[in-house]
């Protein structure tokens, strides 16, 4: 279950209360205000999912998302942009990126919530279909005679 995530917002009430709805709904929250700030809280803690504002000081959220697939643990992380750019190419952007969803601002707090539970069901049943494709794969293989040579 995905319960340790990383929230990167650069306006502190929004990232203060989009927290507080994160932690009474049970998941445990860790804040970064910049990307810099993200990028070492995601190699440090590995988060469960990282939830980012496509406009930050220092660098966007869409370069953050750029750095965290240079590495492999990292870019394997769910990753959701949130922000208040409702234009076509924003989302088409964070999309390319590698994004899994994306939440534009303002959200109510169940939408927020209905997100990440999508996410956590998408993420555990990709591995699962894969898992199984490889088990029908073993099982294929070796009940074929011809194979075993």
């Amino acid at each position: 279950m995905m319960t340790d995530l990383l929230l990167v917002e650069d306006n502190q009430d929004c990232r203060t209360t989009v927290a507080a709805i994160l932690r009474l709904q049970g998941f445990e929250v860790t804040e970064a205000e910049d990307g810099p700030e993200a990028l070492f809280l995601a190699k440090t803690l590995a988060p469960t999912l990282i939830i980012c504002d496509v406009s930050l000081p220092t660098m966007s959220g869409f370069d953050v998302k750029r750095e965290l697939n240079k590495e492999k643990e990292l870019s394997s992380i769910p990753f959701v942009f949130m922000t208040g750019h409702t234009d076509r190419k924003t989302f088409r952007t964070g999309m390319e990126l590698g994004a899994l969803d994306y939440l534009t601002k303002p959200f109510k707090a169940k939408e927020l919530v209905s997100m990440i539970e999508a996410v956590q069901k998408n993420h555990e049943y990709v591995p699962q279909v894969c898992r199984e494709w490889v088990d029908g794969l073993n099982v294929s293989y070796l009940s074929h005679p011809d194979n075993w040579e």
